[in-house]
């Protein structure tokens, strides 16, 4: 997997969330992958694993509903995502992640 586009944000907390676009040659498809790290953590994890309560509801979620849930769980609030839906559509406008269908749930929400 290739990653095309990297930023973290450091939220009040201390938390980082980092955020990146990432190619899967295998599938042919951009991914949009989303870990954290805690200030007591060494090194960066995936927000919700397969024992976290959440984990089967992102499943059966569309992956633009699901990325967005995942992004809100972090901790990023609405105007940080807007924000970096936009340096997304600006770097990879015709890339193949619907970066709008993310867009148009976080204005109806």
């Amino acid at each position: 997997m290739k990653t095309l586009y990297e930023t973290v944000i450091t939220l009040n907390t201390g938390r980082c969330v980092k955020i990146f676009v990432a190619e899967n040659k295998i599938d042919a498809i951009i991914e949009l992958k989303i870990l954290v790290k805690d200030p007591s953590d060494n090194s960066f994890r995936p927000l919700i694993g397969k024992s976290h309560p959440l984990y089967w509801k992102l499943k059966k979620l569309n992956s633009p509903k699901s990325k967005l849930l995942e992004l809100s769980y972090s901790g990023i609030d609405k105007k940080q995502i807007q924000k970096i839906i936009k340096e997304f559509q600006i770097n990879f406008r015709n890339g193949g992640f619907n970066f709008n269908a993310i867009s148009d749930i976080v204005k109806a929400s």
